[in-house]
């Protein structure tokens, strides 16, 4: 097979490629004479594996000489082991099994356990997540709704398993979707080798000077292309009116050329091809759906715009997240009108499913139940930092458990410091390192101006201003470096007030160049760090290190 499939391969024909290693792999089976109902399994499974060789050719992990080996090699083992298969891929909730092609499909991107079939070799987990990544990816290209692409991905196999035959009867899922991986391969080898067809690569060309005022690049459209093949041959002037008719439906509320071309096409490269009309109806029905809650397509759009993913999903789907996530909470108090916010602040949560949600939620609260947590408590922090309705609840387990740790000595408790993040948010995802630094930043502060308290008692009055927590240390230190500058009395009015106190030292010392200061600081962890801070303002003042004469007492 190796000297047929390399011909191949320098040809470019992902057609001729497809359709020779599908029946080469079917004459195999045949030929080891595995039952006529699974050989369709045995061979998509095959396909799969190629496919992750050929994805690691073109990403120059394999040789081609390995890459014809490992190929041989699935030829020759291509009859399943005892055990290792299942074919029918039968539940109790399907009369029939779904086709075949579906098979590797929902067992690729599954999360039900329940739902999977084995493969015809066992994969360690990175390979998993290849095949994840590679059926995912094939998923994007095939005209499927979002129901059904849902339920390929394992979502929904307890939910709604009906749509497993609608499937089955439609659409020729497994074929359709690895033909489109291999087209991608061939592109991306042929742009390795710098051999895309002449034709191809004015097409590139051609769309881009369309869109060259808005900034289109080659190197941009070329990666959309890869993840999208069809724009390969998609005609420029085609690609142009989708994106600027979408554009011009929506001009009213502000949407733009160069923010539709940039920030949602080139991350979502199937809007280049889907029907302008399509996306139109698809954000205004959404919108529509919850025009009660006050959703407006001019607060939809930005968060499109963030989350492109938002223009091709269904309206139906999004809204079904969203209510879903609400009826689970509704005896702690959320409303829709409360978790929309929250939503177009984090625009992947109209996307993500809300049993997920939920358990993130209920995990965390169950986590630090002994210490008073409460649904309720978390809800209305998840609602002012809204990433942490998707953050893993271990993670933040662990950033609040390993803060508290550096600090018992000065008394902190995971009781006391949740009081803190309920306060600001944003200190349950930020990493403990980050948070120590600007704890001890804080600390030293106050150490300054209080230096006849414990450490104990120094913490105890850092976390009455918890926000400071989430600041940079020299947004910290500048208070400190002001009165260290001019005492207490003798503050010029310029520099006074509490925002901006970094900048207005630094313009005051521009208006005064030759300005020079001398003070003692106490000794700490954090004296270094400030001294080098005030050294640094110094320098982007005025040009000078030695603006301040700082010693440690």
């Amino acid at each position: 097979f190796s000297s047929e499939i390399e011909k191949l391969i320098e040809k470019g024909d992902e057609n001729e490629l497809f359709e020779y290693i599908s029946s080469q792999l079917r004459k195999k089976a045949q030929e080891k004479k595995i039952d006529t109902n699974i050989i369709d399994d045995v061979v998509q499974n095959a396909i799969v594996e190629i496919l992750l060789l050929f994805q690691d050719f073109s990403d120059d992990k394999l040789s081609k000489k390995e890459l014809l080996d490992k190929i041989n090699e699935i030829y020759e083992r291509i009859k399943p082991k005892k055990g290792d298969y299942v074919s029918d891929f039968k539940t109790v909730s399907l009369e029939t099994p779904i086709l075949d092609g579906d098979k590797i499909l929902a067992d690729t991107i599954a999360d039900d356990k329940k739902h999977r079939i084995s493969y015809l070799s066992n994969p360690d987990d990175e390979t998993k997540e290849k095949f994840k990544k590679l059926a995912s990816l094939a998923l994007d290209g095939v005209e499927l709704d979002d129901r059904e692409k849902d339920v390929l991905s394992g979502r929904f196999n307890n939910e709604r398993k009906e749509t497993f035959q609608t499937i089955a009867n439609r659409h020729e899922i497994a074929i359709t979707t690895m033909f489109l991986a291999f087209k991608r391969v061939i592109y991306k080898i042929q742009v390795k080798n710098n051999s895309l067809p002449e034709d191809v690569k004015q097409n590139i060309l051609d769309t881009v000077e369309l869109f060259k005022d808005e900034g289109l690049t080659y190197e941009q459209y070329l990666e959309a292309c890869l993840a999208q093949p069809y724009l390969f041959i998609q005609l420029p002037k085609d690609t142009e009116k989708k994106v600027r008719d979408l554009v011009e439906k929506f001009e009213k509320e502000g949407l733009t050329v160069k923010d539709y071309l940039n920030k949602a096409c080139l991350k979502q490269p199937q809007l280049f091809y889907q029907s302008p009309n399509t996306v139109e109806k698809k954000v205004r029905d959404l919108v529509e759906k919850f025009e009660k809650e006050g959703l407006t397509v001019e607060k939809y759009l930005p968060a499109c715009l963030k989350q492109p993913q938002l223009f091709c999903q269904l309206p139906e789907t999004i809204e079904s997240n969203v209510r879903d996530l609400v009826k689970a909470f509704k005896k702690e108090g959320l409303t829709i009108e409360k978790y929309l916010p929250a939503c177009l602040k984090q625009p992947q949560l109209f996307s993500r499913f809300p049993n997920g949600i939920e358990n993130n939620v209920r995990d965390l609260v169950k986590a630090f139940e002994k210490e008073g947590l409460t649904v309720e408590k978390y809800l209305i922090a998840c609602l002012k930092q809204s990433s942490l309705f998707y953050q893993s609840p271990k993670t933040i387990e662990n950033n609040v458990r390993d803060l508290v740790k550096v600090f018992e000595k000065e008394g902190l408790t995971v009781e006391k410091y949740l009081i803190v993040c309920l306060k600001v948010p944003q200190l349950f995802h930020q990493s403990p390192e980050t948070i120590e630094n600007h704890l001890r930043a804080n600390m030293f502060v106050k150490k300054n101006r209080y230096k006849n308290l414990s450490s104990a008692e120094v913490l105890k009055k850092v976390l009455i201003s918890p926000s400071k927590l989430t600041k940079k240390n020299e947004t910290n230190y500048a208070p400190l470096l002001r009165r260290k500058m001019f005492g207490w009395g003798n503050i010029p009015k310029t520099v006074l007030g509490d925002g901006q106190v970094n900048q207005k030292l630094i313009n005051y010392l521009k208006e005064n160049p030759n300005s020079k200061f001398s003070f003692d600081i106490i000794d700490d962890p954090m004296s270094t760090d400030f001294i080098e801070y005030a050294k640094n303002l110094g320098i982007v003042a005025v040009g000078r290190d030695d603006v301040f004469d700082i010693k440690i007492a």
